[in-house]
């Protein structure tokens, strides 16, 4: 039991220390105290792509296109083209 309890250590040990020691990417800007250049570099690895994405903003203007294109018009919609008429004559 002690043999396989110093065995599954030691590989535990060596396998951390391999891990720490290979070099990661953009390694010659400190992550802290270079920040920009650091980004920069991860940026061009990654692919530029930005993380907010304007997710919420995307799904909005595909319902709104779909709304037009399917869906009755609503109340609103109907008083804003009689104001548009009105506003016309």
């Amino acid at each position: 039991m002690n043999k396989i309890l110093v065995v599954s250590v030691m590989f535990f040990f060596i396998n951390a220390t391999a891990s720490f020691a290979s070099e990661k990417p953009c390694s010659e800007y400190n992550k802290f105290t270079q920040y920009k250049l650091y980004k920069k570099c991860m940026d061009e690895i990654k692919g530029n792509k930005n993380k907010s994405g304007n997710l919420l903003s995307d799904i909005n203007k595909k319902y709104k296109d779909i709304r037009k294109k399917v869906a009755p018009k609503t109340g609103e919609e109907y008083w804003k083209d009689i104001r548009k008429k009105s506003n016309e004559n």
